[in-house]
């Protein structure tokens, strides 16, 4: 068990799915608010519902954590329907499928803001 975190408002991207999905539920069933941030609206969507459901606590936020300005406003848009910001995870990543040699500049731009720059 992680410890309890009532009290506490906790940001997950990647949230919509896999990792992201498991932390943002456990983090919830350990009394925290949960932020779901994630690109696709409608597997955020489904997170929130599966928090609800268990009698937690959740809001979806759509972002791209790749975008300088939606974190931004990602962070601006919890603290003001919660007051504050107390756990920030970082999960939400890209994986481009393509060989190292055959990499486009745009792919390599992607996954260094999602994968990278983001948790700045």
């Amino acid at each position: 068990m992680i410890g309890d975190l009532s009290g506490k408002v906790a940001v997950v991207t990647g949230a919509g799915q896999g990792i992201g999905e498991g932390i943002a539920r456990l983090f919830a069933k350990a009394g925290a608010k949960i932020v779901v941030a994630t690109r696709t609206a409608a597997n955020g969507q489904e997170t929130v519902n599966a928090i609800l459901s268990d009698g937690g606590e959740a809001a979806l936020i759509q972002t791209d954590v790749g975008a300088h300005n939606a974190v931004d406003e990602m962070v601006a848009a919890t603290a003001a329907k919660y007051g504050r910001l107390d756990i920030m995870v970082h999960n939400a990543a890209v994986y481009p499928l393509y060989s190292i040699e055959d990499l486009p500049d745009d792919a390599l731009d992607q996954t260094l803001s999602v994968n990278l720059k983001a948790a700045f």
